[in-house]
């Protein structure tokens, strides 16, 4: 969720965010922005198989861009109906989580 993103952000130290407008076609500038980073986060609150995370997924490849990608979404499973802030929290979308797992990229 981008709203957790931007949260996060205020945060970290030598990151940005990139927020899609549309997931297709997804905007081929953002390849500019990711050339010379190591670490990309996707954060969808989407399946995995399927969503536009496999689609940015491609897109990297296909550009040769050689950092390291983590897709931080739901796997293929049944969601279980519960408030909005529990299921952000339970799969790692809300911005404690983001933090953390920007922040020990290198220990995962």
């Amino acid at each position: 969720e981008f709203s957790q993103c931007a949260k996060a952000l205020e945060e970290l130290e030598d990151t940005f965010v990139i927020k899609l407008n549309r997931i297709k076609p997804i905007d081929a500038t953002v390849i500019y922005y990711l050339a010379c980073v190591e670490y990309i986060w996707f954060y969808e609150e989407g399946i995995a198989s399927g969503g536009v995370g496999e689609s940015f997924s491609a897109l990297l490849a296909e550009n040769n861009i050689r950092a390291v990608y983590r897709h931080i979404c739901i796997n293929d499973v049944f969601v279980k109906q519960a408030n909005t802030d529990a299921q952000i929290s339970k799969y790692r979308l809300d911005f404690k989580s983001i933090i953390g797992e920007v922040n020990n990229a290198e220990e995962q």
